[in-house]
């Protein structure tokens, strides 16, 4: 019996980087293409990697925009036309996986500017899987980890015990944080049982912090002193839990790790 076949797109993003680096899916084949090899926006290239590696599950990571890159409607269109490629190709697998995001759930006119594309693409993306039995759609929220954008909350935080600054909070709130090796974890559980419907579920934990918490927590584990500043208090940006029986790290031991990573880092 052959191994299963997983194809990983987005081969940069934090997400797909966690994913390859995971020694959890050490006994299956995992193809991921760096855009150069496979781009998802092109329909027929897709088709033909698809057609040829015959993946039993596809991760798609891949996303232009977000919170830390400019959205536009080029990116809004680009996001579409991926997702609407691999939808076309379902012939080929048996399950993919796609993320979406807390912000499906906010108020539009809660949403900065900046995000709107963001947040449309996210919208059409959701209406283009609901209910199709292929899908397995992973909201999340606050993900953090090892190969996160070092501009993101929890290492902004870590970096600013390090060097014994302010860790200042313009918006204090209740905010779902989740360990991208957990997300690994889930992953590799529905892999392991497909769901035979369509699966849409929020990776979020049980136990809710605000911004405020998780500071408090990454200064107490580090010994530091400096201040805690909030600006101000925002609405809260939290979902459900993954009702999954799983082994998971959890907010406390997954800061505890990027704590341990970030401080090697700096000190190499």
């Amino acid at each position: 019996m052959r191994a299963k076949r997983i194809l990983v797109t987005g081969g940069n993003s934090f997400i797909a980087k966690t994913i390859v680096a995971s020694n959890i899916f050490s006994n299956y084949q995992i193809w991921h293409p760096q855009k150069e090899i496979l781009d998802i926006s092109n329909e027929k290239m897709t088709e033909g990697a698809i057609a040829s590696f015959s993946p039993d599950f596809i991760i798609h990571c891949a996303c232009r925009g977000g919170s830390y890159a400019k959205n536009n409607i080029n990116s809004y269109e680009y996001n579409i036309k991926m997702l609407n490629n691999l939808l076309s190709c379902s012939n080929y697998y048996k399950k993919l996986i796609v993320f979406g995001s807390g912000i499906e759930k906010s108020e539009l006119n809660l949403i900065s500017p900046a995000m709107e594309y963001y947040y449309w693409a996210k919208i059409a993306s959701r209406d283009l899987c609901l209910n199709n039995n292929k899908i397995i759609k992973i909201n999340l929220f606050g993900c953090f980890g090892e190969f996160e954008d070092t501009k993101r909350f929890i290492s902004t935080c870590i970096v600013k015990c390090l060097k014994n600054e302010d860790i200042i909070i313009s918006e204090d709130r209740l905010f779902d944080f989740f360990y991208s090796e957990d997300v690994v974890r889930i992953i590799k559980h529905l892999i392991d049982n497909i769901p035979e419907n369509y699966l849409e579920f929020d990776a979020c934990y049980n136990d809710k912090f605000y911004l405020s918490n998780i500071a408090m927590l990454i200064r107490n584990l580090m010994n530091s002193n400096n201040k805690i500043i909030i600006n101000s208090i925002r609405e809260n940006y939290i979902g459900g839990d993954h009702k999954f029986n799983l082994d998971l790290y959890g907010v406390e031991n997954g800061v505890a790790k990027m704590i341990d990573i970030i401080t090697k880092r700096n000190n190499n």
